[in-house]
């Protein structure tokens, strides 16, 4: 940087002298810069994602649809936003009575009851993210269908923020063409298309790259916080609980200074806070049950478990325990212990969707080394290619040409 001959830098000395022209001016650089980087193709990288996100804001704006999502189906994030209003109305009922019985006991203008047989199912942390949406539509601010468009964009944004970050730390690793070319195209296409139907959860997927970013740059605390507003957004971040317990012991580790140990305690009662809240929303939906699990969720199985595909079975467990013992004896004991929640999760849920795929991506980023990050793509790969989340670029065409030839 050049100085003065007092030893002072130039820049610093011209905002002393006239801060407001010194920040026009670094408020114009970094313009410029934006301009260059994002819209005319001097970091190609970025300005792929800059026109594609344009694309997508452009395809949103003139949506038809009312629910704002790509087919014209998908309702949850509207479900969310009602469940959010009723909150304010009755409180905890949300979270262990089902919708359709405490719709009599919520004013609302625009009321969304699908899914009426359960209440909700997430935790707290959903609520409160939708909760201007609900206050925005129901108290008749905004019309409903911008409400829609405006949540869908919220998803949006946090899916470029995900692509952003994960191509961010995927550049650093030097993997083979496949690995490092296809890994970032399906996480692009899995977020950007749930994102456009109305699925919130690329907002915890958000938090746990950031955390594992931190963890990267040995900040632990910031993990720390990142992880446990992932949770706190989403209970399928519990996927990645290993990563919280090591996180908190390398931040109790670290040396005594006063910040670190204001750091230490402040952390551990984020995560207290944050247990404490997950866990009684989790214990009124699903131990302290008053309501009946719809027929449709027993009688459709993980697609792995299907009676008809036992072999598919068979071959992703042996796959599966092949990568385990591979990760774990390379020493990647974080991301062996994340792979076996992975499998357990497939297991046992009862309700499978496509979407659930994207929490598996962030683990990619959490290997140390080439060839254990190119072994947990490869199953993660298999894994989406048996369970139904890999989205062909073909079929999003074709939707959108469906949307406005109607």
């Amino acid at each position: 940087m050049k100085s003065d001959k007092e030893g002072t830098p130039r820049s610093f000395r011209k905002f002393l002298l006239n801060p407001m022209k010194a920040f026009n001016l670094g408020l114009r650089g970094r313009i410029k810069r934006f301009i260059l980087d994002y819209l005319l193709f001097e970091n190609k990288l970025k300005s792929l994602l800059g026109w594609s996100f344009i694309f997508w804001i452009v395809i949103l704006r003139f949506n038809p649809y009312y629910y704002a999502d790509l087919r014209n189906i998908y309702t949850d994030h509207l479900r969310h936003e009602y469940v959010s209003w009723a909150f304010l109305q009755v409180g905890f009922k949300v979270f262990s009575t089902p919708l359709g019985e405490i719709a009599s006991q919520v004013y609302a203008l625009h009321p969304h009851l699908t899914w009426e047989m359960h209440p909700s199912l997430y935790p707290l942390g959903m609520v409160l993210y939708f909760l201007p949406f609900g206050i925005l539509s129901n108290l008749g601010i905004l019309n409903d269908i911008l409400v829609h468009k405006l949540m869908v964009f919220s998803f949006l944004v946090c899916a470029y923020l995900c692509i952003y970050h994960f191509t961010l730390e995927w550049k650093e690793s030097k993997l083979g063409l496949c690995a490092y070319v296809l890994a970032p195209i399906l996480f692009y296409l899995s977020t950007t298309f749930w994102a456009m139907n109305g699925f919130y959860d690329v907002i915890p997927v958000l938090l746990i790259i950031l955390s594992i970013r931190a963890h990267k740059r040995n900040e632990y605390f910031e993990g720390v916080l990142f992880l446990a507003g992932a949770i706190f957004m989403h209970y399928r971040a519990l996927m990645y609980f290993p990563l919280l317990i090591y996180l908190l012991y390398r931040l109790w580790r670290r040396n005594k200074t006063n910040v670190y140990v204001a750091r230490r305690y402040i952390a551990i009662v984020v995560v207290f806070i944050t247990g404490l809240v997950c866990s009684y929303t989790f214990y009124l939906s699903f131990i302290d049950r008053k309501w009946r699990i719809p027929t449709i969720w027993q009688t459709s199985p993980v697609y792995l478990l299907d009676p008809k595909d036992m072999y598919l079975f068979f071959l992703f467990s042996a796959v599966t325990l092949g990568v385990w013992l591979y990760l774990f004896r390379k020493g990647a004991v974080l991301s062996s212990a994340i792979l076996g929640l992975f499998w357990t999760y497939i297991s046992l849920t009862s309700s499978w969707g496509p979407w659930h795929c994207l929490f598996f991506f962030p683990c990619i980023l959490l290997a140390g080394d080439k060839q254990s990050k190119e072994c947990i793509f490869l199953w993660l790969l298999l894994s989406m290619y048996f369970l139904g989340g890999l989205i062909d670029p073909s079929w999003i065409v074709s939707i959108i040409s469906k949307m406005f030839s109607g």
